[in-house]
């Protein structure tokens, strides 16, 4: 009998620090050393395309994942460098991008509070949780005006996406946002969303339900080298990722 009663209790500490490995779901950084362009078309004809070029940088034995976003003229308009932990990804810094009177691009820095990303760890035995980012910054065309987007991530279940006729398997995700404007009073607008996350790919589709009959929703169209990017443009070198400091 103490045998058995001390079987089962290694059993149940087992089951008790169960966990699920997401990772796989995420970008796949190993492969992104030199750098992809993920291509993001609308699922309707009222959006415009957007680019992502994603590259994966070593620092100080630190591993980062860094994000340039690119809109439909090719403009870069944000950039974003997470750090991936044992636990997830983790915001580091991002900034947007914004054009000045004079044409010239202005860099503005966000002030991250909160800067849960990405789980890489899912409990099996517990609901799952919400992760939490919130940031805030202020824009010079807007003076004393400041905005904060708070964003709530969240499991919801499994399944698979086809990309270019190969069917993967996928998570989806529960996204949660309240972006908020104070100048001279705050106003607020909270909406919610969906992400599917396919293995060895990462994002492959978003949507963001911001009223009622307006829904934004993307889904990966291809990837490619930044060069066949600059091709696509037609135009000089654009700014790709800023060194991480």
């Amino acid at each position: 009998m103490p045998r058995l009663l001390c079987m089962l209790a290694v059993m149940l500490c087992c089951a008790c620090g169960a966990e699920r490995e997401l990772r796989p779901y995420y970008f796949p950084f190993k492969t992104l050393t030199e750098g992809l362009v993920y291509e993001y078309q609308p699922t309707d004809t009222l959006g415009t395309p957007f680019y992502a070029y994603y590259r994966t940088l070593y620092e100080d034995d630190k591993t980062y994942l860094t994000v340039m976003f690119y809109d439909h003229t090719y403009t870069p308009y944000q950039f974003v460098s997470e750090r991936l932990v044992n636990s997830g990804a983790l915001l580091e810094r991002q900034f947007l991008y914004e054009t000045d009177t004079l044409g010239k691009q202005v860099q503005i820095p966000l002030r991250v509070a909160s800067n849960n990303t990405f789980p890489f760890k899912l409990a099996t035995d517990a609901p799952p949780g919400v992760l939490l980012m919130e940031m805030s910054w202020a824009q010079p065309s807007q003076p004393g005006a400041t905005f904060t987007l708070v964003r709530n991530r969240q499991y919801a279940r499994d399944t698979t996406w086809t990309y270019q006729q190969e069917t993967l398997d996928a998570i989806v995700l529960r996204l949660r946002e309240l972006i908020e404007h104070d100048e001279e009073g705050v106003l607020s607008q909270e909406y919610g969303g969906t992400e599917v996350y396919a293995e060895g790919l990462g994002l492959v589709y978003s949507e963001k339900r911001i009223a009622e009959g307006l829904t934004l929703a993307y889904r990966l169209a291809d990837r490619y080298p930044m060069s066949t990017f600059l091709e696509r443009a037609g135009q000089g070198p654009l700014p790709v990722v800023p060194p991480v400091e």
